[in-house]
C-alpha cells in the first residue's frame, strides 16, 4: 500500500488550519496541524511528515525561531513559510535557514498546491 503524503499546517488560526486540511484530503494528503512551534516539533517527533506549512507569526516562539528547530532536529521536512506581513527581509532570511519557499496569506490555493508538490517531490 503506497503511503499518503502528509503536510503539516502550522499556523495560530485555527479556522484556517482546518481549511487547508480540508482541501489537502481533498487531494490526497495526510494533513495534521499544530498551532505553535512546541506543538508543531511535538508533532514531527509523533510522525511523518513530507512537507511543513510554517506560519511567521506564532505564539510563544516565532516561525523564524521554529523553523531553525526543525532544520536541527528534522532536516529532511521541506518547510514551506507562511506569513500575512510579507517583509522582503524575513523571507531571505528563512530561505537562508533552509525554507524551500515562502508565500503570502492570503494564500492561492492553487499557488499553494503546486508549491507544496514540488516540495514534496525535491525531497
Amino acid at each position: 500500500m503506497v503511503e499518503k503524503p502528509s503536510v503539516l499546517i502550522v499556523d495560530d488560526e485555527v479556522r484556517f488550519c482546518q481549511h487547508l486540511g480540508k482541501e489537502f484530503g481533498r487531494r490526497g494528503w495526510a494533513p495534521g496541524s499544530a498551532h505553535d512551534g512546541a506543538a508543531a516539533l511535538s508533532s514531527l517527533s509523533a510522525r511523518r511528515v513530507d512537507v511543513m506549512l510554517l506560519d511567521i507569526v506564532l505564539p510563544g516562539e516565532s516561525g523564524v525561531e521554529t523553523l531553525k528547530r526543525v532544520r536541527r532536529e528534522h532536516p529532511r521536512v521541506r518547510v514551506i513559510m507562511l506569513t500575512g506581513n510579507a517583509a522582503v527581509e524575513t523571507a531571505i532570511e528563512c530561505m537562508k535557514l533552509g525554507a524551500v519557499d515562502y508565500l503570502s496569506k492570503p494564500v492561492n490555493l492553487a499557488e499553494l498546491f503546486v508549491v507544496v508538490e514540488r516540495a514534496r517531490e525535491e525531497g
